[in-house]
């Protein structure tokens, strides 16, 4: 028989079933018609044979409870009131009772029937009697029945510690000599093999402590010498960058200086760049030099734009021929584009060539001073030879004379720069329709005579 679990409330009216005689644990059959769980098959009339079950049985208040186990594994209980259940016994004599009962709030129809097996043919007539005849039980019965298991449990209690006094007083001291000896002996082997093996472990961790306390001293001083090798290094390099600092901020210093003197040179050089243009209208050098390296450029731009094409459109060519590190640290490292703030290469570049125009001004200008300097030996004989040295060795020399020499010296110049400034015309027109023809002669090639370059200083009023 399975165990079911009971309420608190029907513990000991379960415990004591003999006694009171409101316990029964039987087996039981539930015959009822139109029940829920099988309202189907009652319906087709395929009424399938019910089992017994076991279960308690409990009266009680006036109630029958009925506890059993339930699908779920829970315990399942049901009551319903004395007043309305009939009690029938079999007619063969077997201990079977069946329960009819009105009233019956868990079936459809409101009646139920159940059909309990006793393990004897006396239980079944006493459960029948009880049912039959039941009086629920007053509260003066609740309290006898209570002070009588009361005295019970005090005179259980008398008579174990009578027992337990007993035993101590009679057994303790008999036990305690004929043990006592052997048991302090056997204490006493424990705690000396316990000690032994105390002072064994005493004896390891000190030794271990020992090396321990070794092996932190030398790392201790292994890291203090190293602290102090980090701090000289530290030191060390502290004193290189401030030197480095200083060679740096010198070095900026310098730069600075350099990009200043650089910037002047370069305002210097456009200012007579521009003096140069604006005071000599009929020669422009800068068209030919100037243009000329444009054009380079632009050439120079063109070709290796042609080669990066190239390159871009060969790569697997250049994977499968790599190129090697050491190659490449040889190799002529691109110029930024950006050289300073205040200089940069584009200005640099374009000095170099006003330099260039300039240095052929200066060659056409010394070449003119040269043509004049022969032209004023020509026309002026009377002056001597001395006379044109002392020019040539000093140019800013002021000359004393006479007011008719100067008048007669101002017309033989006037008349020499007329002729000049007719024969630079006449070059001039040659050389436009030899430029018009296709010949463009450099500078370098391009011999200008002596009064041609007269005319053009004259006429530009240089």
């Amino acid at each position: 028989m399975k165990f079911i679990a009971l309420p608190a409330a029907f513990a000991l009216a379960a415990a004591n079933p003999t006694k009171d005689g409101y316990c029964c644990v039987s087996s039981f059959r539930n015959d009822t018609q139109w029940a829920v769980p099988h309202v189907f098959s009652d319906f087709l009339g395929r009424r399938r044979a019910q089992l017994f079950r076991e279960g308690c049985w409990l009266l009680r208040d006036g109630k029958l409870f009925r506890f059993c186990a339930g699908r779920s594994g829970q315990t399942e209980v049901k009551e319903w009131a004395v007043e309305g259940i009939r009690v029938v016994a079999a007619s063969d004599g077997s201990p079977c009772l069946s329960l009819k009962i009105k009233r019956d709030r868990y079936h459809l129809s409101g009646r139920a029937k159940y059909t309990l097996r006793f393990s004897s043919s006396e239980k079944a007539q006493k459960w029948r009697e009880l049912i039959s005849g039941h009086v629920p039980i007053q509260r003066k019965e609740k309290r006898r029945q209570m002070y009588e298991v009361q005295e019970t449990l005090e005179q259980q209690k008398s008579k174990f510690t009578k027992e337990e006094e007993l035993f101590k007083s009679a057994c303790l001291p008999v036990c305690l000599s004929a043990c006592l000896p052997a048991c302090l002996q056997h204490a006493n082997e424990k705690l000396r093999a316990a000690r032994e093996e105390l002072n064994a472990k005493n004896e390891a961790r000190r030794q271990e402590f020992q090396q321990y306390r070794k092996g932190a001293a030398q790392q201790i001083l292994a890291y203090n010498n190293r602290v102090a090798a980090l701090q000289r290094n530290i030191e060390e390099i502290e004193k290189e960058t401030a030197s480095l600092r200083q060679n740096a901020e010198d070095a900026i210093q310098l730069s600075t200086e350099q990009s200043l003197c650089l910037g002047r040179v370069l305002t210097s050089v456009d200012n007579v760049y521009e003096r140069c243009l604006s005071r000599n209208q009929i020669m422009q050098h800068n068209t030919e030099i100037i243009g000329g390296a444009k054009k380079a450029e632009a050439e120079q731009r063109k070709l290796s734009e042609r080669k990066a094409e190239s390159r871009s459109q060969s790569p697997e060519k250049t994977r499968r021929s790599p190129r090697s590190p050491l190659l490449e640290l040889f190799e002529p490292k691109e110029e930024p584009e950006h050289i300073s703030a205040e200089v940069s290469e584009g200005k640099v570049t374009d000095a170099s060539l006003k330099l260039q125009v300039m240095a052929a001004y200066i060659t056409d200008y010394i070449a003119i001073l040269e043509t004049t300097r022969k032209d004023k030996r020509r026309i002026l004989p009377k002056i001597g030879e001395q006379a044109m040295m002392e020019d040539d060795e000093d140019k800013d020399q002021i000359e004393w004379l006479p007011a008719k020499e100067l008048k007669k010296r101002e017309k033989e110049m006037l008349a020499a720069q007329q002729q000049n400034v007719q024969r630079g015309r006449e070059r001039q027109l040659a050389r436009s329709e030899t430029a018009s023809s296709g010949q463009s002669p450099s500078v370098s090639k391009t011999r200008i005579s002596g009064d041609q370059l007269a005319s053009a200083k004259y006429s530009t009023g240089s």
